[in-house]
């Protein structure tokens, strides 16, 4: 079964699986991210740093971890850590692809499988109202535009993961993903919305755009 669990400075989560569990969610995202699905290359290639995440993960080359089982033997777990602000526009774009789909119930399961797994890793990093929050916005993100998610995701990540300390990561994230709505710049210039900025209640676009060309830097220096 795969399961999740917050990353300690609440930059992300780190997916855990056995070698079974991470093979079959890889076939998965490539079978709803392949030729026969509904998505664009762009956005495929974009859902498809899943499936690399879980492979690197399955082949040992992330986080392993040894559990008991009943019966004294242990069993071998593989983890990846994956940043909130892409994990989870790459579960809604997933989830939004696969309903023009037809899958299995084994599929189905998976799918759902996923998203507890990301759900329950959010209430137990952000507590239950900022984690249910999270998933909220999460799941508005499934009917798109998924080509706006892929820009979008960089430059929210690193804003983001630019937060230092837990608390600033927590205070922000609701905030983020609220940013990733389609009509989030237009609605930014509404007055009532000019004043949630001021307050600091929502996020100026422009300070977005300021990681415009340097998100990758600041991905890969900051830590999970």
């Amino acid at each position: 079964m795969l399961t999740a669990n917050p990353t300690s400075k609440l930059g992300g989560l780190v997916l855990w699986g056995d070698y079974d569990d991470l093979s079959a969610h890889y076939d998965l995202v490539h079978q709803v991210c392949g030729q026969d699905g509904p998505l664009p290359y762009d956005v495929g290639e974009f859902v498809l740093g899943l499936a690399y995440d879980l492979r690197k993960a399955k082949e040992g080359q992330r986080l392993t971890r040894e559990v008991q089982r009943l019966g004294g033997d242990s069993k071998r777990l593989y983890g990846v850590e994956i940043v909130w602000t892409f994990l989870l526009p790459q579960v809604a774009i997933l989830r939004g692809a696969a309903a023009f789909m037809v899958l299995t119930s084994r599929d189905q399961a998976m799918m759902w499988e996923l998203e507890a797994a990301v759900e329950e890793a959010a209430e137990e990093g952000f507590g239950t109202d900022i984690g249910r929050a999270v998933i909220d916005r999460m799941r508005r993100l499934r009917s798109g535009p998924w080509p706006d998610l892929i820009e979008k995701s960089k430059t929210r990540s690193a804003y983001f993961l630019d937060r230092s300390g837990k608390a600033a990561r927590k205070s922000s994230i609701v905030p983020v993903m609220d940013s990733m709505n389609p009509m989030y710049e237009a609605n930014a210039s509404l007055g009532m919305n000019k004043v949630a900025i001021a307050e600091g209640r929502m996020i100026d676009p422009k300070d977005f755009k300021t990681y415009t060309e340097i998100h990758e830097e600041v991905c890969a220096g900051a830590k999970l």
